[in-house]
């Protein structure tokens, strides 16, 4: 069986790397254990659905950790009930746990990573009840109408009370 990854790389494109070109020079070259890897360079925006139609599991990985911040990429992959492989700690693994989307490694831990990739692509029924998970959080928890609908109200709740302690 093969299981497609659709990595996501956080804060930089494929182009940005230094290596990019030795990459996509070989096209698909060998990794121990992984039989066919294709590395691409950057995508247009309108590419990114289809490669997220096409993958199985979306492997996250955040070189830095920003308090608070969130990468659209995490939405898009739950949007799209793709099962998610996070390699990130802090409020992006605190979303993905709590929505059931995925699994979370931390960063910097190699063996941790192999093994939650290796339990993805051995467990169909989980990447399943993940993908469904992440699909569900996607359309109630961070609905962009639902988001602004809320925020809408909270604002003009605090703005009423505001102008009803004004002498």
């Amino acid at each position: 069986m093969l299981i497609t990854f659709f990595t996501l790389v956080f804060g930089h494109l494929l182009a940005d790397y230094p290596l990019q070109g030795d990459f996509l020079a070989r096209g698909k070259f060998g990794i121990p254990g992984v039989p066919r890897v294709t590395i691409l360079p950057a995508q247009p925006p309108g590419r990114i659905p289809a490669l997220l139609a096409a993958a199985d599991v979306a492997l996250v990985t955040l070189g830095a950790s920003i308090p608070g911040a969130v990468p659209s990429k995490i939405y898009e992959a739950m949007a799209s009930e793709l099962p998610i492989v996070l390699v990130a700690d802090g409020e992006p693994a605190r979303r993905v746990v709590e929505a059931g989307a995925g699994l979370v490694v931390p960063p910097g831990d190699a063996r941790a990573l192999v093994a939650a990739c290796e339990r993805v692509a051995t467990a169909p029924a989980l990447r399943a009840m993940m993908g469904a998970a992440g699909r569900r959080a996607a359309e109630t928890l961070y609905d962009r109408d639902h988001i602004a609908s809320t925020l809408d109200r909270f604002l003009r709740a605090r703005l009423g009370a505001a102008a009803s302690c004004r002498p």
